[in-house]
């Protein structure tokens, strides 16, 4: 039938509930991240960078 839309996939109408039960199955309980230990040591002239996500650098 030309000018129609296919329907829309199981659990898509209605506030996206299959999105949120997967998000829920799959997502790590709370306080059950692993701890991030970062330790550097520099000397002399050289710099220890360090960053837990992206990291930027300017300069030089």
């Amino acid at each position: 039938m030309a000018g129609s839309h296919p329907a829309p996939a199981r659990g898509a109408a209605g506030g996206g509930e299959e999105l949120r039960r997967l998000l829920a199955e799959h997502a790590p309980a709370a306080g059950t991240a692993p701890a991030v230990t970062q330790h550097a040591t520099a000397s002399g002239h050289a710099r220890a960078l360090q960053a837990g996500r992206d990291q930027h650098i300017t300069g030089r």
